[in-house]
């Protein structure tokens, strides 16, 4: 068997990756953060699960029981500017796309006149 196949059977057995899906702006500022620190995504997470996995660490412990709170509590996510500013920007490309752009004031109700 040759060293290269070994390698990939072993990191079959041994190695697992996790994907996750944030918005852009999450994204942004995770890593925005991170590199103010000089560290990588890979790193920081490798730390975090590290830590969580840990018994002794009771400040995780807080931390999943937090997480099992909100997820019983479905708490409204804390949304990021750039989140709204994205969401903006779709609505006006579709509307662009459809050829509704532009206020139409009778389509609207609105006459202009005052009551």
């Amino acid at each position: 068997m040759s060293k290269g196949r070994k390698d990939a059977r072993i990191k079959y057995y041994t190695d697992k990756s996790i994907h996750i899906k944030v918005t852009l702006a999450q994204h942004a500022a995770f890593k925005k953060r991170l590199a103010d620190h000089g560290l990588q995504m890979r790193e920081v997470l490798h730390e975090c699960i590290e830590r969580i996995c840990d018994p002794d660490n009771k400040y995780m412990e807080e931390l999943l029981n937090e997480c099992v709170e909100y997820k019983l509590l479905a708490r409204d996510r804390i949304s990021l500017e750039g989140d709204v500013e994205n969401l903006y920007k779709l609505i006006e490309e579709s509307e662009q796309s459809r050829g509704t752009a532009g206020n139409n004031s009778e389509e609207d109700g609105i006459d202009g006149s005052e009551t």
